[in-house]
């Protein structure tokens, strides 16, 4: 095997594909407009890609993902036979089997591909922030009110608004302190903190607060591991962050466009302030629905904690008949069991700290290549504490947030000396995912 010098990193035609699928998947709103539009772009995009990548190797991450997802498709069909309507549960687990074992292996095989997620992932947030600028501008219908005291665009709707805001917000915070460019992840940053703040929901607020502590922590490590900072440039930029963060979120007139008091300042410090003055029983005042949830899953799961009795049989009744429990761990084990929920345990936590436990290689990793795997370790997280709020679903335009996490934690692990170097295997030009199956097989 020789090396020679690189000319960079190139944006191969499967890039592209994945870049405009991330894009078109992201917008939720476009599935309730056309049925099944996603699935129709995503079986598309696996027909195109998949001839190139049959035989591709893959690394620890993906094989705990495709472990992880067989598990959960298996406890789904497994209860089957029990179930009163097969057909939907089949349908379910084969979206499941479609995402987590053909879907994400597929679009992480190669780097190229990986690197398409990510640049979609900035295109999404740039096209929403778009839609938040024109409807500003005057442009009807593109950027509205949409619930109380939470704004949607028209391609994602509030609920949906904020999975698309955190996909850059760490990376573009990162490499607008520590990188090259600045207008760029200036943009970048301005729209995620725009999406989080007008989805409104408390999962955006709570995601701020963890991407300040991932911002935090990469700083404060880098600072210590290499020093040499422009400090002065450094200060002015988190100055500049501080001011649009802050901006954003108290911005008065956000708040005087509506009646009362709402967002996901006001609700998670509604939240808090119930649970300090009254304990468990002034947490379920703030939010009776989801303490109905809680006691229905945790009776459900003691009925049955080792078989389910079905995907979305779990639910609520009376006035919110048929409403499902909105805690995916729950959930998944009320509905499909203890293997069930093992699985998603192993989706969502499992390969977070899989990786995390490997931090130290990343050091190794240019600046670029650290922001990504930091990035994606934010963008897992936050799916992680997702569940505890949210129930799973089975769209493939839930599933992006978790996809391009992954791909950005695995970045810094495709080349294991330097990425400005070029490897060869007889003659010709290895790519990054050669070497991944070739070396690394991490």
């Amino acid at each position: 095997m020789t090396k020679r010098a690189s000319k960079g990193e190139r944006t191969t035609w499967q890039a592209v594909i994945v870049c405009i699928w991330v894009a078109f998947v992201s917008a939720s709103a476009l599935k309730a407009m056309i049925p099944y539009v996603h699935w129709f772009a995503t079986i598309a995009v696996v027909a195109l890609l998949c001839p190139r990548f049959l035989g591709a190797r893959y690394s620890r991450a993906v094989k705990f993902t495709m472990l992880g997802g067989s598990l959960l498709v298996l406890s789904i069909v497994i209860i089957v036979p029990m179930n009163l309507n097969p057909v939907y549960q089949l349908a379910e687990a084969s979206k499941l089997a479609g995402i987590l074992l053909v879907v994400t292996p597929l679009l992480l095989a190669r780097s190229d591909t990986s690197r398409g997620l990510r640049l979609g992932a900035e295109l999404a947030v740039a096209a929403n922030g778009a839609l938040v600028l024109m409807g500003f501008l005057g442009v009807s219908g593109v950027f509205t009110l949409m619930a109380f005291g939470r704004y949607g665009t028209v391609l994602n709707p509030p609920g949906s608004l904020w999975r698309v805001g955190i996909l850059v917000l760490v990376s573009s915070s990162l490499n607008l302190l520590v990188g090259r460019s600045f207008l760029w992840p200036l943009i970048m940053f301005t729209c995620s903190v725009a999406l989080l703040v007008f989805d409104g929901a408390r999962t955006a607020g709570l995601s701020i607060l963890v991407a300040f502590g991932f911002v935090a922590y990469f700083m404060v490590k880098e600072m210590r591991n290499r020093g040499g900072f422009a400090t002065r440039r450094v200060l002015a930029r988190m100055t500049l962050l501080g001011v649009v963060l802050i901006g954003g979120i108290v911005w008065r007139p956000i708040q005087e466009a509506y009646v009362g008091n709402v967002g996901f300042g006001d609700r998670l410090s509604g939240m808090f302030n119930a649970a300090e003055s009254s304990g468990v029983e002034g947490v379920e005042s703030t939010d009776q629905n989801r303490a109905e949830m809680l006691r229905v899953a945790y009776d459900a799961i003691a009925a049955h904690p080792l078989l389910g009795t079905g995907m979305g049989t779990t639910s609520l009744s009376g006035i919110y008949d048929g409403l499902v429990i909105h805690d995916a761990y729950l959930q998944v084990w009320a509905d499909v069991g203890l293997f069930g929920f093992m699985a998603y345990v192993v989706l969502t936590i499992g390969i977070l700290l899989g990786r995390w436990a490997r931090r130290s290689e990343v050091a190794r990793a240019d600046i670029s290549d650290r922001v990504s795997f930091h990035n994606g370790v934010y963008i897992l997280t936050c799916w992680a504490l997702s569940g505890l709020l949210h129930p799973l679903s089975t769209e493939i335009s839930e599933w992006v947030m978790f996809i391009v996490g992954l791909a950005g934690m695995q970045v810094a692990f495709w080349l294991p000396r330097s990425r400005n170097t070029v490897f060869q295997f007889s003659g010709r030009d290895a790519d990054r995912g050669e070497l991944l199956s070739a070396n690394l097989r991490s």
